[in-house]
C-alpha cells in the first residue's frame, strides 16, 4: 500500500515529538534535580575557589577545602589557565552557578548544532539529525548535559577550526585548534591536517607552529607565575582516569582493557601489556587513517580531510 503525503506528515508529526520529548525530559531532568546532576561542574567550580583562596588546586583536599563536599571524589585535572572559564562563576554560590553554567551550556550546545547544520550537514533530513542529536553515540548529547562537562565548547571551537581549515584560512584554524586542545592536548593533532593540503610548504608550517605557540602559551605560561603548581599538574593528568560509563572513551577504554582480560582469564598482565595495546591501537589508526589521508589530499578533498580526522 502506497504511503500517502498525509500518512508521511503524521509520522514524522510523532518522530518530532519523540525527539523533542525525549531532549525536553533530559532537560527538566537536569534542572530540576541540581544535587544529582553536572557533577563534571564541581571539581571546576571548587578548583577556582580553592585557586582564589591562595591554595593548590590540583588536590582533592583543597576542594574540600574551598567548600566541596566530603563525598566529591573527582579533581581538577587540566591546565591552570582553564580556570578562567569558571572564574565568572566561583564568586556565587554552588546553585546560582549551576543553573548559570547550564545555561551557558546551552547556548554553546545550539552554537555548536548551528554551525553543524549550516556548514557540515545542510542536507541531512531534519528529524534525523535531531533524532541523531539527541538519541546517537548512546545518547552522548544528553548525557553530556546531565553531565556538566565543558565538552561543548572545545566541540565549538574545534569545528570552528575546522570550518577555518575548509576556507583555506590556516592561521585561524591553527589558533581554534589550540583553544579547543587547552584542555586535553590531544586534539592539537589535527594540526597535521596542515601537511596534506596543497599550498606553500612554509605557509603551512607557519600556520602548525602558531598553533603549537599559542597552545604552549596558553598550558605552559601560567606556570610561568605559579611554578610551584606545575608538579600538581603533571601529577594529576599521569594518574588513574575513570573507567566505564562515566568515561565512555577510548583512552579510557585501553586503561581497562587489561584488567578486564584479565579478569576473563584471556590475559594475564606484565609490565608491557599496556604498551602493547597502545601501539597496536596507536598503529591500526595511523595505518588506515595515513592511507585516506593520503587518497583525499590527492584530490584535493579538505571535506574528506576533516571527516577523516
Amino acid at each position: 500500500m502506497a504511503v500517502t503525503q498525509r500518512g508521511i506528515r503524521l509520522w514524522r508529526v510523532l518522530g518530532w515529538l519523540v525527539v523533542g520529548g525525549a531532549a525536553v525530559a533530559n532537560l527538566l531532568n537536569v534542572a530540576l534535580r541540581p544535587d544529582d546532576f553536572q557533577w563534571d561542574l564541581k571539581p571546576f567550580y571548587y578548583a577556582e575557589r580553592a585557586f582564589a583562596q591562595g591554595l593548590d588546586p590540583y588536590p582533592l583536599a583543597s576542594l574540600h577545602t574551598a567548600g566541596a563536599e566530603p563525598s566529591m571524589l573527582f579533581a581538577f585535572r587540566y591546565p591552570l589557565v582553564t580556570l578562567a572559564l569558571w572564574w565568572p562563576l566561583a564568586g556565587l554560590n554552588y546553585l546560582t552557578a549551576y543553573y548559570l553554567w547550564l545555561v551557558v551550556k546551552l547556548g554553546a550546545l545550539v552554537a555548536l548544532i548551528w554551525l553543524w547544520r549550516r556548514h557540515f550537514v545542510p542536507d541531512v533530513d531534519p528529524l534525523l539529525f535531531g533524532a541523531l542529536l539527541v538519541f546517537g553515540f548512546n545518547g552522548a548529547l544528553c548525557e553530556d548535559l546531565r553531565a556538566g562537562n565543558k565538552i561543548p565548547f572545545e566541540q565549538l571551537a574545534l569545528w570552528a577550526g575546522l570550518l577555518c581549515f575548509l576556507r583555506g584560512r590556516y592561521a585561524w584554524f591553527a589558533v581554534l585548534v589550540a583553544l579547543a586542545a587547552v584542555f586535553n592536548l590531544l586534539p592539537a593533532l589535527l594540526l597535521g591536517l596542515l601537511l596534506f593540503v596543497p599550498g606553500p610548504l612554509r605557509r603551512r608550517l607557519g600556520s602548525i607552529g602558531l598553533g603549537l605557540a599559542v597552545l604552549a602559551i596558553l598550558v605552559l605560561g601560567p606556570y610561568a607565575r605559579h611554578p610551584e603548581l606545575l608538579p600538581s599538574y603533571l601529577g594529576s593528568i599521569s594518574g588513574v582516569r575513570e573507567v566505564g560509563s562515566i568515561n565512555p572513551c577510548a583512552l579510557a577504554f585501553l586503561d581497562d582493557l587489561p584488567e578486564r582480560l584479565e579478569r576473563a582469564k584471556f590475559l594475564v598482565r606484565s609490565p608491557w601489556t599496556i604498551p602493547a595495546i597502545w601501539s597496536v591501537y596507536f598503529a591500526a589508526i595511523a595505518g588506515f587513517g595515513l592511507c585516506a589521508l593520503r587518497r583525499f589530499a590527492q584530490r584535493g578533498d579538505r571535506y574528506g580531510l576533516v571527516m577523516v580526522a
